[in-house]
């Protein structure tokens, strides 16, 4: 952070001004004075302080999940305290670095449910959850869970983790998810340097 960022910054975290956006996909709001919403590619993040705060999501069908985690990301370097950071950047708050570690996290999650998976007990959402404990919550676990409910019929985790699946398929599912943010990711990275 540079010394002309500390002004702008101190404004931000005060409420007194919406900082320039960092990006040209990226949309800065304020809708009060003690809260900075953050929109891309139509996922909302909205940070309260330290705290980033995910509301509900009113996405249209076929939205990328991956895009929710950069929101976050974008979302959590507009923390009171956080350093200001360039989205394309190469920083742990950067929307690749964002999908790493969720795609680092999924793969665990994977590793979670070959362990001893079970539906009652050990269920998709206990191994996402061991998974994302383990890494530090690196990543937004709403992110995660979008990721994964694009992959399952009607995005309903719920339903799907009550049919008759084995460990092994639940661990599919997460490296499926893994693998998903990761190509999203790249082919975002590969049409940028088109553009």
């Amino acid at each position: 952070m540079t010394a002309t960022d500390r002004p702008l910054r101190a404004a931000v975290t005060a409420g007194l001004t919406v900082p320039p956006s960092p990006h040209p996909d990226i949309t800065l709001s304020r809708p009060t004075a003690e809260v900075l919403r953050v929109r891309y590619r139509g996922w909302v993040a909205e940070v309260r302080g330290a705290t980033v705060v995910v509301p509900q999501q009113n996405c249209p069908r076929g939205a990328d999940p991956t895009d929710l985690i950069t929101c976050l990301a974008v979302a959590a370097s507009f923390r009171a305290g956080a350093h200001c950071v360039d989205p394309g950047a190469s920083s742990p708050a950067a929307p690749d670095s964002g999908a790493q570690a969720a795609a680092a996290i999924l793969r665990g999650a994977a590793a979670v449910a070959e362990q001893g998976w079970d539906r009652r007990g050990r269920d998709i959402y206990t191994c996402l959850r061991v998974s994302w404990t383990g890494h530090g919550h690196a990543v937004a676990y709403a992110g995660l869970t979008a990721a994964l409910r694009a992959l399952v019929p009607q995005g309903n985790l719920l339903a799907y983790n009550d049919t008759q699946l084995t460990g092994a398929d639940i661990a599919a599912l997460f490296r499926r998810a893994a693998a998903m943010v990761e190509r999203r990711t790249a082919e975002r990275g590969t049409s940028r340097g088109a553009a």
